[in-house]
C-alpha cells in the first residue's frame, strides 16, 4: 500500500522549523503519511461536498431570479392599482379604460410611493376627454330615495293596530 506524506499534491511543505532546542538547533519533525485509499476517500469527499456547493449557488441564484420577477410583478400591480384608483378620483367611466393610458412615466419609487400617476390621468383627460365624466362620484347611477320611515318598520315594533293596517296594505298590493 502506497503511503502518502503530508504535503503531497499541495505544493510540499515549506521546510521551516519551529526554532524549539537549545543553541538554535532545529528539530525536524517527521512527516505525517496517510494511506493512499484514505486520501482517495477524502478527495471524493472534498469532490462531492463542492458538487453539492456548486448546486447550492445555481439554487441561490435562480431563488434571487425569482425574487426579482416577483418584486418586478408586485411593482407593477401596485402601479395600475394606484392608477385605476387616480382615474377613479378623477371621473374615469370605464375602468378598462387605463389600459389606454401611458403609463410609461409611471413608477413606484424606492420609498413605495407611485409617482406620475396622477400626471397620466390627466394627460388622457385631456387626450381623450370621452373617457371621463364628472368627477364628483364614482358612480353614475343616480342615489337611492329615502324611504318612509313607516315602510321600514319591523313588526316586532309595531303595535297591534298598526300591524293589521300594514297587513291590509301588502294584501292590497298585491
Amino acid at each position: 500500500m502506497a503511503q502518502v506524506t503530508e504535503g503531497d499534491g499541495e505544493g510540499g511543505a515549506d521546510g521551516a522549523g519551529d526554532g524549539e532546542g537549545e543553541g538554535g538547533a532545529r528539530a525536524q519533525a517527521e512527516p505525517a503519511s496517510f494511506p493512499l485509499d484514505y486520501v482517495r476517500e477524502l478527495r471524493a469527499e472534498n469532490k462531492g461536498w463542492r458538487l453539492k456547493a456548486a448546486e447550492m449557488e445555481a439554487a441561490a441564484g435562480r431563488a434571487r431570479e425569482d425574487l426579482a420577477a416577483a418584486r418586478e410583478a408586485a411593482a407593477a400591480r401596485i402601479v395600475l392599482a394606484e392608477v385605476k384608483a387616480a382615474a377613479a378620483r378623477a371621473g374615469m367611466v370605464d375602468p378598462d379604460g387605463v389600459r389606454l393610458l401611458d403609463l410609461s412615466a409611471v413608477r413606484l419609487s424606492e420609498n413605495g410611493e407611485v409617482e406620475g400617476a396622477e400626471a397620466a390621468v390627466e394627460a388622457a383627460r385631456k387626450s381623450r376627454p370621452w373617457l371621463f365624466a364628472d368627477a364628483r362620484t364614482s358612480n353614475p347611477a343616480a342615489p337611492p330615495r329615502p324611504r318612509d320611515a313607516r315602510e321600514g318598520r319591523d313588526a316586532r315594533q309595531m303595535a297591534p293596530k298598526e300591524y293589521e293596517a300594514a297587513r291590509k296594505r301588502q294584501a292590497w298590493r298585491r
